[in-house]
């Protein structure tokens, strides 16, 4: 019996429209936090403030999201998460004051949320139970060359144009993700013949599956560290005379990248928890 194909038509495209995300996203962490302390006049608070705003709507929606993804598919999430991401991003533009700017990035969190449940949950459904790490070691390159790419571009684009421009911009490529998202499938697949279906759950376990607990105060632990990086690496790039920091972000995307794809076949080979 053949080996089931990992890079499907769906897998290819649901990482495709990932990647334009993530460009588009990346495309803000060294623009945003010189556009607080520079045009806005904030202080190193406030640009952690507004930075990392969008981290609380997308944490507090997550478990309501996965839910909703459960019921509607995950096609609807990506599409609706990007399309509400797009919506926050254009808020920007009238966003002269850190209060109206707070509130745009909330919505870009709820948006950002809710297209990458739909889209990493996509992921696994599409992946042969046996390659599920390796698919997601080859979705991360979207999200690594959107990390390594999308500096590139917020700053390019910034010197030449303005900051109403960068977020027009990242408003469209984000707008392009959901323009892919619709076309992917809608449905999930369908239990094979003869598998038992999962245990109805009670309680809180119908909101938080006791599985994810763990995995998720780890991931937790490591994306607070990358949040405060993403922070204030370019302000203090220019205290410490950098003109471009779009570099330092290629850097890391690189090295996660290379490690990613090396390491491919690790997790399915030993497991995740090694």
């Amino acid at each position: 019996m053949p080996r089931p194909r990992l890079l499907t038509r769906d897998f290819i495209l649901v990482t495709v429209a990932t990647a334009s995300f993530m460009v588009s996203f990346a495309a803000t962490l060294p623009v945003l936090p010189r556009y607080v302390a520079g045009p806005l006049e904030g202080s190193d608070l406030a640009v952690g403030i507004v930075v990392g705003a969008f981290a609380i709507s997308a944490i507090a929606l997550r478990p309501l999201i996965g839910k909703l993804g459960d019921e509607r598919g995950r096609r609807f999430l990506i599409v609706t998460g990007a399309s509400i991401t797009s919506l926050g991003m254009l808020a920007h533009v009238p966003a002269d004051s850190i209060v109206p700017l707070v509130l745009a990035r909330l919505l870009v969190g709820a948006g950002q949320g809710t297209m990458f449940v739909g889209a990493a949950t996509l992921v696994n459904d599409l992946a042969p139970p046996d390659q599920r790490g390796q698919a997601a070691s080859y979705f991360s390159v979207a999200i690594y060359a959107g990390l390594g790419l999308g500096p590139f571009l917020g700053e390019s684009l910034l010197r030449a144009t303005s900051y109403d421009t960068v977020w027009v911009a990242v408003a469209a490529g984000v707008a392009l993700a959901a323009f892919i998202g619709l076309f992917l499938p809608q449905s999930l697949p369908v239990l094979a013949e003869g598998s038992a279906p999962a245990r109805p759950r009670t309680g809180m376990g119908k909101l938080l599956h006791p599985d994810g607990v763990g995995p998720g105060v780890v991931l937790f632990l490591g994306v607070v560290g990358f949040i405060g990086f993403n922070t204030f690496v370019p302000l203090y790039g220019e205290e410490i005379g950098m003109t471009d920091v779009a570099g330092v972000f290629l850097v890391y995307a690189v090295v996660v990248l290379v490690v990613r794809l090396g390491g491919s076949r690790l997790p399915d080979l030993y497991g995740p928890v090694v």
